[in-house]
């Protein structure tokens, strides 16, 4: 049996037992720094060992902009874009980049 709660303040509040599907999230991820194919691709595999991320995928014509779809009841936008900043894409060990700097565009 499911269980979902009614919504409170226009929000569901979700409880393990929701269908996956239920819980999906996405949201769009600015980001303002200029990222090589490499980088992009780091940053990708990196994203996905994050805990609740479904996909997350840059669009490579439009290199500043990312789609991020998550499991709303594991983790939130915010938590996942605090942890993209502690992925390593420096493009060799010796180099240390500035870190990754994104904004939530779309919730």
């Amino acid at each position: 049996m499911l269980r979902f709660n009614p919504p409170n303040m226009g929000n569901a509040d979700q409880c393990q037992f929701t269908d996956p599907e239920k819980r999906k999230a996405d949201c769009v991820l600015h980001i303002q720094q200029e990222l090589s194919d490499k980088q992009i691709e780091l940053l990708e595999s990196g994203a996905k060992l994050i805990e609740g991320i479904h996909s997350f995928k840059v669009n490579r014509q439009k290199r500043h902009l990312a789609l991020l779809e998550y499991d709303a009841n594991i983790t939130s936008a915010k938590k996942v874009q605090t942890a993209l900043i502690e992925i390593p894409i420096g493009d060799d060990i010796d180099s240390t980049p500035a870190p990754l700097k994104t904004e939530l565009v779309g919730l």
